[in-house]
């Protein structure tokens, strides 16, 4: 079957035929998205037809079922209504559009997923009873599910009652940490792939993993012209990407499930989508750089466990959700507050992505020199993505402040910064200090706190202290008399309060304003206020001001920016695309020791992409990032081994790597392990 390809109108990916969306722009219509505006562009339609395309799926089912009415449709697949003539039951045939273009490879990853997804088997996860391709197609065949799409109800009914909310998440819970432990990822979790069967509105989970089936690339030399997508691409719904996903990071986890489905309990709750935009560029935008409205201004009577569960979920960075689907679902219905960050020396289990942030702490010597280094999600600063929802720390009550020094990327002096900051879940500590680190930071065990440890009488709390321990009234007074007298941490924090509506009244003019006078010295602060002015929130939008600010904060040293200027600059998006400066940046990330970074850099350097190609190069950098935990590094490592690209052809390295990235379950390498084993 010919199918004709056409460039996407925007980014410029080939589109076969009438491509259901682009999938590197991320829309789910038959449109290509304008990489300066973000609006959809209509893709020219063409390829087979509805009858056609009847013909060859009843021949490829053959004489055992009866095809009937085509019962609904969608970015990925068009869903029949079918006879089973032989046991007498109604099926649903779900096809594969076959304007995606399936080439062998692609319908040789279907078949391979579509195996893996029939063999999970929970009462909340629709059954799969047979796959098979013929005709050029590929199908699914699925019992009738007797009830309507959740996606229905909302449009319907609009905001749902709280108890029918956990309910649902519940049972949602349910099913995909079944298929997590079965390594599926749903990938495209919404409103629509939720049913409500029956009576009881059972909730019945569907199309797992069809989003990573369609999004499979043929292989690493894969001809763009013949490949359906690229690396990195964006498969999904923009309204409920997580951050990793929508910035195309290759290394999600089960962790973008969690997310997906708190925006969906988001929905139910509000009636209303944390995100929304006029463009699909605006929606993953507002995904990657800006906070959801607090459910609790939308429900007000939502029980506080039940809300901090929807929002530790909706958090930016991976590591900052639950660890589990089955611990997210626990939560739902826990009767006392929890911490909406995870505890300590929890929050790194995924692996490394181009934006996953990580802290390392190191504190050396008496001066108390710290590096710390942050990980975000994916190729994309999705840090940018960074959470604000932990307030900084303890104020610093002597910081070491360093000379203003050229920036050989931007190009200008940068402003003294304050000495490191150890970064925790809420708050900061001054390096050396000889307090523990607070609760919840990342990969340090709190110690004991008070006069049983430290022999002295207890002093009133500081700002820093009282913020991390959520007792509001105490921080507000203490916060703003620390930062009336300069203390930048402070302002930094009385900052925050006010934009998170944290023990003040909700005031971005005044979060604005303090963020201001902290950015003086304090590169985080920087950031932030980046972030505001860039969406215009407590001030006017001024993305010239934003930009110029996310560099400052960038040629600062805060890893987070270093990364969100680093996807800005490699997609245009915000900022005029410069692959060149991107490589700069992702280099400084990478030397840090940030494996997404790592990974971008290796391919930037392979296929030489704003800067000279150096394959030698991308292969060191591939092997940092696997042993980072990146099992696509891995696998790009064993590539260039088995094609000698970089190196002289080694088998035996190249079944070394080809063995690890198998070992963190890289699909390519167990399809190529299979075949060289048998």
């Amino acid at each position: 079957m010919s199918q004709p390809t056409r460039a996407c109108p925007t980014c410029h990916t080939p589109l076969p035929g009438v491509a259901a969306y682009c999938y590197v722009c991320g829309t789910e219509t038959p449109a290509g998205i304008n990489r300066e505006t973000g609006e959809r562009i209509a893709v020219t339609r063409s390829g087979i037809g509805p009858a056609a395309l009847r013909g060859k799926l009843q021949r490829a089912l053959g004489p055992g079922y009866e095809l009937q009415d085509m019962i609904g449709s969608g970015g990925f697949a068009e869903v029949y209504k079918a006879r089973d003539l032989r046991l007498k039951r109604d099926l649903a045939v779900k096809v594969l559009r076959p304007d995606l273009g399936l080439s062998p490879d692609l319908l040789q990853r279907f078949r391979r997923e579509a195996e893996t997804i029939a063999a999970l088997r929970h009462p909340n996860i629709v059954p799969v009873y047979d796959v098979g391709e013929a005709e050029g197609l590929a199908y699914i065949i699925m019992p009738m599910v007797k009830g309507e799409s959740l996606r229905a109800i909302l449009d319907r009914d609009g905001a749902m009652p709280i108890a029918e909310v956990r309910r649902i998440l519940r049972e949602a819970a349910s099913g995909l940490a079944d298929a997590h432990d079965a390594g599926v990822v749903h990938r495209d979790l919404k409103p629509e792939n939720i049913m409500l069967e029956g009576k009881d509105k059972r909730v019945l989970l569907m199309d797992f993993g069809i989003a990573k089936i369609v999004g499979a690339v043929t292989g690493d030399e894969a001809d763009p012209a013949e490949a359906l997508t690229t690396t990195g691409i964006i498969i999904g719904t923009p309204q409920y990407m997580s951050p990793e996903q929508a910035c195309g990071d290759k290394t999600i986890d089960a962790r973008t499930d969690q997310y997906s489905l708190a925006v969906v309990g988001y929905r139910m709750l509000s009636g209303v989508l944390p995100f929304e935009g006029e463009s699909t560029r605006a929606v993953l935008y507002k995904q990657l750089v800006a906070d959801a409205s607090p459910i609790t201004d939308k429900v007000p009577d939502l029980p506080a466990p039940f809300a901090n569960a929807i929002q530790r979920a909706m958090a930016k960075e991976p590591a900052e959700r639950f660890e589990s689907m089955r611990e997210f679902g626990a939560m739902l219905d826990a009767d006392t507050t929890m911490a909406p960050l995870p505890a300590a020396g929890k929050a790194a289990s995924r692996k490394t992505s181009p934006l996953a942030v990580v802290l390392l702490l190191v504190v050396v010597g008496l001066a108390g020199l710290i590096w710390y280094s942050m990980r975000t999600d994916a190729g994309l600063a999705t840090d940018a993505v960074a959470t604000d929802a932990a307030l900084p720390p303890a104020p610093v009550a002597s910081a070491v402040v360093a000379p203003p020094a050229p920036d050989p990327v931007a190009g200008a002096i940068t402003a003294p910064t304050a000495a490191p900051l150890v970064k925790g879940g809420k708050g900061t500590v001054p390096p050396g200090a000889a307090t523990p680190s607070p609760k919840g930071a990342k990969g340090v065990k709190p110690g004991p706190i008070g006069p049983a440890a430290t022999g002295a009488a207890v002093a009133a709390p500081s700002c820093g202290r009282a913020a991390d321990a959520g007792d509001w009234a105490t921080a507000a007074a203490a916060c703003t008399k620390e930062a009336e007298s300069g203390n930048a941490t402070s302002q930094r924090i009385l900052g925050t309060m006010y934009d998170k509506g944290n023990g003040v009244t909700q005031d971005p003019a005044q979060a604005v304003s303090w963020y201001r006078r902290a950015a003086a010295t304090d590169v985080e602060s920087k950031y932030l206020l980046s972030k505001m002015i860039e969406v215009g929130r407590g001030t006017a939008r001024n993305e010239e001001e934003a930009n110029a600010l996310l560099r400052e904060a960038a040629a600062g040293g805060l890893l987070k920016a270093q990364q969100t200027l680093a996807f800005r600059l490699e997609t245009g998006a915000g900022v005029k695309k410069n692959e060149a400066e991107a490589v700069l940046w992702y280099r400084r990330a990478a030397e840090r020791g940030d494996g997404g970074s790592m990974e971008k850099l290796a391919e930037f350097l392979a296929k030489g992409r704003g800067t000279p190609k150096n394959e030698t190069e991308a292969l060191d950098w591939y092997q940092k990032a696997a042993e980072k935990g990146s099992g696509d590094a891995a696998w790009q490592a064993a590539q260039m081994y088995f094609k000698g690209r970089g190196t002289a052809k080694d088998e035996a390295q190249g079944m070394e790597w080809l063995k690890k990235a198998v070992d963190k379950n890289q699909p390519d390498a167990i399809k190529e392990l299979k075949k060289r084993t048998g």
